[in-house]
């Protein structure tokens, strides 16, 4: 390859090589910017959908815990013959929980024993809890029986 001034003195026409600009274009820089811009979208609408579904299992999770709550104190009562009078309610305000009601019904089974004078004496006891932000209502179903010797 001759030098620019080598060939010029031979008589050969050159043209000066210019170096690749450097930089972006403005096609480029506009895909970048859409691209860009795409994924921000995608990532604020997953996390969109993230805090939905935490605040969902949020109010499950409280719903549950007041059905659980509400047998305990039931089981823990001292006195089996008044449960269904003292703890019957019917969409009764859940405390600390807005939005929420829970209904309790008791239900007294009482069946003769294997042998004369024995008897067989459960309640079951459902507690249903239902209110804003549940798609489906929780509800929690136990026996509780009474020993009689």
């Amino acid at each position: 390859m001759c030098r620019s001034t080598a060939c010029s003195a031979h008589g050969i026409a050159t043209a000066e090589v210019q170096p690749p600009p450097s930089g972006f274009s403005m096609v480029e820089m506009i895909v970048a910017v859409v691209l860009l811009a795409v994924g921000v979208l995608a990532l604020a609408a997953g996390t969109s959908r993230l805090t939905q579904v935490t605040v969902d299992v949020e109010r499950q999770t409280l719903a549950l815990q007041a059905c659980e709550d509400r047998l305990a104190r039931i089981r823990l009562h001292p006195r089996y013959a008044e449960l269904d009078s003292l703890f019957s309610e019917s969409r009764a305000p859940v405390p600390g929980a807005p939005g929420l009601h829970r209904s309790t019904s008791i239900q007294r089974i009482r069946q003769a024993g294997d042998r004369e004078g024995r008897f067989v004496d459960f309640a079951r006891v459902t507690v249903t809890v239902e209110g804003s932000g549940l798609r489906v209502p929780v509800s929690r179903t136990v026996a509780i029986g009474v020993f009689a010797p």
